[in-house]
């Protein structure tokens, strides 16, 4: 029986908070609509004894009240609390809106790196990732007391790798293009002389590398829930905007408490076109197809279809279908164990599963599954049936970013634009849904 070996057990570079979890907890996710937007927009004083105690008071003096809090996080440099302030409620006086924008974010483009968050609406709680090239902090937007993940990147480590440097500017540019329930969503983007920040949403859980390294291999009810909507979030991105993510593996597919999947780290993605070939090697090599191990020319959808089944076997084994440390004794590892489908047992005890492990790990890309051919397979959740986004702007999310000091016209402008801004990241924070 070809298991592989299993997962290695090192820390991941996603090393999110591992509580316990009850079956129940795990398993409890359920197809359903979004939460329905709330009626109204308010601030939250949790200092207050009273539990859920609504705040109405102006914003600029309850944010001043804030500035003085004990427990607040901020700076006690008086020039950052100068310039988060002016940040945040800028003159009124201004009606141009392209001046109105050079005011508000110029406070971002000033700070040096070490002030950069400081002096931003965030406040860094902790770490909770640190690689070769980023490092990914949680954070509370100080304004909502939402809590987002910040992924700040270092420009003069990226910039020594020519590719490095492509891979960020393709990271930006693909960021902005999703907009999908399993995909993580970015919410804002800060940069300064030698720093990007990635601001986006945060989910409370763990990657599929850490639940199987601490809650153990999924049952077969929750292999098909959370793999299906992976499915979805991969549809979204080879149908619909034309998206390849080229890094797919347990570590890059977060799942949350109530079970909502969320795939995540694009820093590979790039867009193409259905005939288009690549030649280039990226990735992690346990999950590259057969053809990029033997150095040809691939079709990339086809690769992430590839690493689509090797995600699926590891959830229901906890193991790796082939090994090697390169890419030679991975060729090995395929040719030996999965050429031809010649093994001598079943893939896993799950009739569906071996199926659509063996459609998508086909040697020949040619007959390889795409995504159409998996949704299409029984052990795939049908799709649930989401109300369409509205066309419009939120007009409640409008007013309530008035009182906080937004101009409407201003946001408007900034959402329309896609600026990614901080009234572009107000207006995403306020409507996230919570999963």
């Amino acid at each position: 029986m070809i298991c592989g070996t299993p997962i290695k057990t090192e820390k991941s570079l996603k090393s999110y908070s591992t509580p316990s979890r009850s079956p129940k907890n795990r398993s409890g996710y359920e197809w359903s609509l979004p939460q329905k937007e709330r009626k109204e927009y308010v601030l939250v004083d949790r200092n207050n004894s009273k539990k859920g105690l609504l705040k109405r008071l102006n914003p600029v003096n309850w944010f001043n009240s804030k500035l003085k809090a004990k427990d607040g996080g901020y700076s006690k440099s008086p020039s950052v609390r100068k310039a988060f302030v002016s940040s945040m409620f800028p003159d009124r006086s201004i009606t141009n809106v392209s001046q109105l924008r050079k005011v508000i974010e110029t406070p971002y483009n000033q700070n040096d790196d070490s002030n950069i968050v400081g002096a931003s609406p965030y406040r860094i709680l902790d770490q909770i990732a640190d690689g070769g090239f980023s490092t990914v902090y949680r954070a509370e937007h100080r304004l909502t007391s939402t809590i987002v993940a910040i992924k700040k990147i270092s420009k003069s480590k990226h910039y020594r790798h020519p590719k490095q440097k492509i891979y960020l500017e393709n990271e930006k540019q693909n960021m902005k293009l999703l907009d999908h329930r399993n995909i993580i969503k970015l919410l804002q983007i800060v940069e300064s002389e030698d720093t990007i920040l990635f601001i986006m949403e945060h989910v409370e859980g763990n990657d599929i590398f850490n639940e199987i390294k601490f809650n153990g291999i999924f049952s077969i009810t929750d292999t098909k829930n959370i793999f299906s909507q992976i499915t979805y979030g991969i549809k979204y991105l080879h149908c619909d905007i034309s998206i390849v993510h080229l890094d797919l593996k347990p570590e890059n597919v977060i799942i949350s408490h109530s079970g909502a999947v969320k795939i995540v780290d694009f820093g590979l993605a790039c867009v193409v076109k259905d005939d288009e070939l690549f030649h280039r090697t990226c990735g992690t090599i346990e999950y590259f197809s057969y053809e990029i191990l033997l150095g040809k020319y691939y079709f990339p959808k086809a690769a992430d279809m590839w690493a689509l089944a090797l995600i699926l076997f590891s959830m229901v084994t906890g193991k790796l279908l082939f090994v090697g440390k390169t890419k030679e004794l991975m060729i090995e590892s395929i040719e030996k164990n999965w050429s031809n489908h010649k093994h001598p047992h079943p893939l896993t005890r799950h009739h569906q599963i071996n199926c659509v492990i063996k459609g998508c790990l086909d040697i020949n890309p040619a007959r390889r599954w795409n995504i159409t051919d998996l949704i299409k397979h029984p052990f795939i959740i049908p799709e649930p049936i989401f109300h369409s986004k509205p066309t419009e702007l939120d007009v409640k999310r409008l007013k309530y970013m008035k009182q906080m000091g937004f101009p409407i016209e201003y946001t408007k402008d900034s959402v329309t634009k896609q600026t990614y801004d901080s009234a572009h990241s107000m207006y995403n924070i306020l409507g996230l849904e919570k999963v």
